[in-house]
């Protein structure tokens, strides 16, 4: 007898999410997220001939978050058993991030199995996408506050499902100005949800669609896509900026009395107009933080 493969799969359209969530396929033995302790050291200290190395309120210090875009996605990670692949993207350095985002450019990206269980073993959340790259979708999902608790809702419900804990929101499309104020409350209902039924959940908006409605980068938080800010509990600003950028973000986040570590700086491992140009001048962002 044959052994079923499973694999691990995104939804690709709404209909396919609405279709099935009400009939998940159950994976084995998916790890919860183990705990972490409430303080971490100065990196910078390890090298330095210490007893004791000094302790920092973990809530006080900036966050990483990592976003994994391997061509595409759902290689040979699908697979719920594994794979004889000895050449798939592999991730050893867990202890320095904080947060883990499967990204792929299906609409619902579910992280596989494998990854939830690498990510949740270590400690690090582990969230999954949301994408749209084309108008239409969103028509369908903003028609009403009831189609927006429905969608979300079904979020929620394949997040509970998996384990993982939370969704990046990554709309790369234009908006109709009069649904702005639906997405809005799509992404406050969605956070403020989430928070209830799965503990220490994250979501985070991307900059990309602004609060008119147009696909325009802004590259900081502005006026522009604080009201995503303000109902999420982070905004990934997308890598274009600049140290008066930075500044600006610093300002605004702190005026409306929020963390400044829920804004996380974007930088692209290609370079694509991010400070330093990527690859291995990747630590020139890390010296412009300290500058």
């Amino acid at each position: 007898m044959e052994t079923e493969i499973i694999e691990s799969q995104p939804f690709k359209n709404l209909q396919e999410l609405y279709d099935n969530v009400d009939n998940l396929k159950p994976w084995p033995d998916i790890k919860k997220l183990r705990e972490s302790t409430d303080y971490v050291y100065n990196g910078s200290e390890i090298n330095i001939q210490k007893l004791y190395l000094e302790k920092f309120d973990r809530q006080e210090q900036p966050r990483t978050l990592l976003c994994h875009d391997m061509k595409g996605g759902y290689l040979q990670d699908r697979f719920i058993d594994g794979s004889k692949s000895y050449e798939s993207y592999l991730f050893y350095h867990w202890s320095v991030i904080d947060t883990f985002v499967y990204f792929s450019h299906y609409f619902i990206t579910i992280p596989p199995y494998g990854w939830i269980n690498a990510a949740h073993n270590h400690g690090v959340k582990i969230l999954g996408t949301v994408i749209t790259e084309r108008e239409g979708i969103w028509d369908l999902i903003l028609i009403s506050q009831e189609d927006v608790r429905k969608f979300a809702d079904a979020l929620i419900v394949v997040a509970k499902f998996y384990k993982f804990d939370g969704w990046l929101l990554n709309i790369e499309n234009v908006i109709k100005n009069e649904q702005i104020n639906n997405l809005i409350y799509f992404v406050k209902y969605l956070t403020d949800n989430i928070h209830e039924a799965i503990k220490d959940s994250e979501i985070i908006w991307y900059d990309s669609v602004t609060n008119e409605g147009t696909l325009n980068w802004q590259n900081e938080l502005n006026n522009k896509n604080i009201d995503f800010f303000l109902n999420c509990d982070g905004i990934y600003l997308n890598y274009n900026w600049n140290k008066s950028k930075l500044e600006n973000s610093y300002a605004l986040a702190k005026n409306h009395n929020r963390n400044v570590h829920d804004i996380y700086v974007g930088l692209d491992v290609w370079g694509r107009g991010c400070p330093g140009g990527g690859g291995f001048n990747s630590t020139y962002v890390i010296i412009m933080f300290h500058i």
